[in-house]
């Protein structure tokens, strides 16, 4: 097996945004936690009252991960 380089990778950018607050199950903002657009390369944090906004994406559709110290993933 040789040992090659791997192939760069290029993510499509774009003037598409998502925003949001992210709620505790009993509906308490919920800030730190930590989002993820899939096959995007952005990520973000939530503020201090759980809100976000991520930009720079392609328009299209997305699965956007969040997650939190002490709650399970779900999906």
């Amino acid at each position: 097996r040789e040992n090659r380089p791997a192939m760069p990778r290029t993510v499509a950018r774009g003037n598409a945004r998502i925003t949001g607050t992210v709620r505790s199950p009993d509906g308490q903002p919920l800030p730190g936690a930590r989002l993820v657009v899939w096959g995007t390369g952005i990520e973000g944090v939530t503020g201090p009252n759980g809100s976000f906004a991520l930009s720079g994406l392609p328009s299209g559709t997305y699965s956007l991960e969040v997650r939190a110290i002490g709650f399970t993933p779900k999906k």
